[in-house]
């Protein structure tokens, strides 16, 4: 076939080929939105008595610290979106975004032995307190995210994505970053860690409808 006119840069439109209208070489779009995030982690550390066994004597032989932490990240974000048309209907595009949101934490620390029994400070350790600790705090964390991908436009309003997507973010709270040297001091397992960073990466597909 010859040249079509919807497609700019001198490609031909070919068998399959979906006529686009609003189809260039380049293509750069902005964005900007609200978004939620959230990251749970949990940590269980177990350990064993001298001459204990796992499982055996009714589980009085085994300790354990468990950890947990959330992060629910709300807030708002912009970017843009480059896409480049580089063969019939197929897009190569490059996505960064970058926000600022508030970052509500909730930690949770329990102590308690394999059968079950919560522990307690002793009355020699002059800790006031019990397990299991809970506390919570807000604070601020930025989220960048690059995606990089292909996409497929199977009809006018339909298309598909797959993709490599890579996540930063600061002001997380970790489990294991939640655990003091002295586990039973108490108003420290309170006081929540909040200075780490975490990078998620891995791949992506979707689907998407233009309506």
């Amino acid at each position: 076939g010859g040249n079509d006119g919807l497609y700019n840069g001198g490609l031909t439109r070919g068998p399959g080929d979906i006529p686009l209208g609003w189809e260039d070489d380049w293509r750069v779009s902005g964005l900007a939105g609200v978004r939620f995030f959230r990251f749970d982690e949990r940590l269980v550390f177990g350990s064993l008595d001298a001459g204990g066994t796992w499982g055996g004597n009714g589980g009085i032989d085994e300790a354990y610290l468990n950890d947990r932490v959330e992060n629910d990240l709300f807030g708002v974000q912009v970017g843009f979106r480059v896409a480049k048309r580089f063969w019939r209907n197929l897009r190569l595009f490059l996505e960064p975004q970058v926000g600022v949101f508030n970052n509500h934490i909730h930690h949770r620390f329990e102590a308690y032995r394999g059968d079950g029994a919560v522990a307690a400070p002793t009355v020699a350790s002059g800790v006031t307190g019990t397990y299991p600790v809970s506390s919570s705090e807000n604070g601020v964390s930025f989220l960048t995210q690059i995606d990089l991908g292909l996409e497929w436009q199977m009809t006018q309003r339909w298309s598909v994505q797959v993709g490599y997507r890579v996540l930063a973010m600061t002001g997380i709270a970790l489990a294991d970053s939640q655990i003091p040297t002295y586990v039973v001091d108490i108003p420290e397992l309170a006081a929540i860690d909040n200075n780490a960073d975490l990078v998620l990466h891995g791949g992506f597909a979707g689907l998407s409808y233009n309506y």
